[in-house]
């Protein structure tokens, strides 16, 4: 009898370690299908770890002109919205200057365009009222 017991106490110890290496498998299994699910719902974005570095970045100015002073020196580090470098704006200010000119002529022509149309109908009607002829 007591054979019989230690037979039986060596195959519960068996079918215990199969039953912890069938857990762990399910574990595990569950593990990577939670995290390959959450992958597939954000598409279009990778996770991974690292460090970056920028070799060299291109910087454009919204407007062409000669560069006064750079307030940079290479290797510096900057932050988005930082002024890197003063342009002159000689040439703009004289584009601007000859803009307002063109406004002002225009507005000028408009000016005499209603007087000339004004004295074509309107003054015509009340010289002829009055008697006289121009």
């Amino acid at each position: 009898m007591r054979r019989y017991c230690v037979a039986i106490a060596s195959l519960l110890r068996r079918y215990n370690v199969v039953a912890a290496v069938i857990v762990a498998l399910v574990l595990v299994t569950v593990a990577v299908w939670y995290t390959q699910r959450g992958a597939t719902r954000l598409e279009g974005l990778a996770v991974a770890n690292g460090r970056i570095e920028a070799e060299q970045t291109d910087i454009a100015a919204k407007y062409p002109g000669r560069i006064l002073e750079g307030a940079v020196e290479e290797g510096d580090f900057i932050e988005a919205g930082h002024v890197v470098a003063r342009l002159d704006t000689a040439e703009i200010e004289a584009s601007l200057k000859r803009a307002e000119a063109e406004v002002r002529r225009a507005r000028e022509s408009v000016a005499q365009a209603e007087a000339v149309a004004f004295w074509n109908l309107v003054e015509p009607k009340k010289r002829w009222t009055k008697g006289r002829v121009a």
